[in-house]
């Protein structure tokens, strides 16, 4: 009986395991996710575009040669090397070149044009530019680059799953640039496959994204300013945060502030435990945009609270990506008929 209920066990769980992981799932998900991700990698590389040169010029802040002695142990705190290419800016033009390119490898990203390489494209410039600066990264960055390496892991799985035979297969892959993409209206009206891969990067988004809930629910629940329900009013209190016009409308609202405090703590909590639930999937994925919306509010962190939006929509059933995808592809070609509202 004993030898029975562990073989039992152990095929089920196995069977769990390959349902889990390696079920063929449709692409549509990822690709929804996709535009929204490439929107928020842009604003956060236009962000360094004022300052690029006085930053990382050959006089800037933080010059190569800095750079280099830091990362080869001779300044304090290096000796860890980390790849980018901005490093290999030899003069202020050469370093404005590289900026503009990477803005346009980010906006064929975000369009899905050559969608593949541009996935892989927009993972090497957020690299590059965190390595440049590391001391100038938030909570934000740690996210987008997650969501990227899981989109570009997604990329090389389905080269392989699915091995291109033409240039533009290549190029433009058919997992994130399934939908809603400039490749996918140059490829016609052929339907996106199920694959492996889409649900390995999928899965693979869901379960980063519920541990990062998870560890921030774990992490306020060590400070007192979140258990006493003051955490929103000290954030909004901050004179030199971006959220301090919002200090006189709420200083009198004790329990306004209480009530936000420990909705954050409580959502992000429930979002990590039942996000698993399908019943609770749809509920939760939906409130996250407005409790991101009020963290961005209050915190000023609008780049982090964007990205943490996108990367719960790993969460959307790829049946419900795929019915907007649908909606997209009638708006794009002309030929098909626009669908008449039953009366």
């Amino acid at each position: 009986m004993i030898s029975t209920y562990f073989s039992t066990l152990a095929q089920r769980f196995g069977e769990g395991w390959n349902r889990f992981w390696f079920t063929r799932a449709l692409p549509d998900t990822l690709s929804l996710m996709r535009p929204l991700v490439g929107l928020i990698a842009l604003a956060w590389h236009a962000t360094y575009t004022a300052d690029l040169v006085e930053f990382f010029g050959p006089g800037g802040v933080i010059t190569p040669d800095l750079w280099n002695a830091w990362t080869s142990g001779s300044a304090i705190g290096g000796g860890v090397s980390r790849f980018n290419y901005l490093i290999y800016a030899n003069s202020a033009q050469s370093l404005v070149l590289m900026h503009w390119l990477g803005f346009a490898v980010l906006l064929a990203f975000t369009v899905g044009f050559a969608t593949r390489a541009a996935t892989i494209g927009a993972l090497v410039v957020a690299i590059s530019y965190i390595h440049r600066a590391p001391m100038l990264t938030s909570e934000f960055e740690p996210v987008l680059t997650m969501v990227l390496a899981y989109f570009t892991f997604a990329e090389i799985i389905a080269l392989f799953e699915r091995p291109p035979h033409t240039p533009f297969a290549l190029l433009s892959g058919d997992t994130l640039g399934a939908r809603f993409s400039i490749d996918s209206w140059l490829r016609g009206a052929s339907q996106p496959l199920p694959s492996a891969a889409a649900n390995i990067g999928a899965r693979l988004l869901q379960l980063h994204v519920s541990a990062v809930y998870f560890m921030s629910a774990i992490a306020k629940l060590g400070v007192d300013a979140w258990w006493s329900g003051e955490a929103v009013w000290w954030l909004v209190a901050k004179p030199e945060g971006a959220s301090y016009f919002l200090a006189p409308y709420l200083d009198d609202h004790v329990f306004l502030l209480n009530f936000l405090t420990h909705s954050i703590v409580w959502f992000q909590l429930a979002f990590a435990l039942l996000i698993w639930n399908r019943s609770a999937r749809p509920l939760l994925v939906a409130l996250s945009l407005p409790l991101w919306c009020m963290v961005a509010l209050v915190s000023g962190f609008w780049l982090f609270s964007a990205i943490m939006f996108a990367a719960g929509l790993a969460f959307v059933a790829p049946q419900c990506s795929a019915a907007l995808g649908r909606s997209h592809a009638v708006l794009l070609d002309s030929s098909q008929p626009m669908p008449v509202p039953s009366r």
